[in-house]
C-alpha cells in the first residue's frame, strides 16, 4: 500500500516549491520506508488559518504520514527529524 504525507501549509506557495517539496518528501519517505517513490501521495492544503500556540501569524507547516502498517518509533523519529530538516 501507499504511504500518504499530507501537508497542512498557512502561507502561499508558488507551484515550483510544491513541486520541488513533493519529490522531496517522496523521496525521503520512499527511501526510509524502503518503497518505491513512485507509490507515495503527497497532497497539500493550503490553510485558511492555522496556528502553532497563540501564533496565527507566522507561516507554518503541519505535516501527516499514513502508511498501512505499524511505523517503529525508531523510523518514526527518523522521518520526524529528516522531514523537519526538509522542510526549515
Amino acid at each position: 500500500m501507499m504511504p500518504l504525507v499530507k501537508v497542512h501549509y498557512s502561507n502561499v506557495l508558488t507551484k515550483d516549491i510544491l513541486n520541488s517539496l513533493s519529490k522531496s518528501l517522496s523521496k525521503l519517505v520512499g527511501k526510509t520506508l524502503v518503497k518505491s517513490e513512485g507509490f507515495v501521495m503527497v497532497i497539500f492544503q493550503q490553510t485558511e488559518l492555522q496556528s502553532f500556540g497563540l501564533d496565527s501569524t507566522t507561516p507554518s507547516l503541519f505535516i501527516e504520514l499514513k502508511n498501512v502498517g505499524t511505523l517503529s518509533p525508531e523510523i518514526t523519529n527518523i522521518l520526524s527529524a529528516k522531514i523537519t530538516e526538509l522542510c526549515i
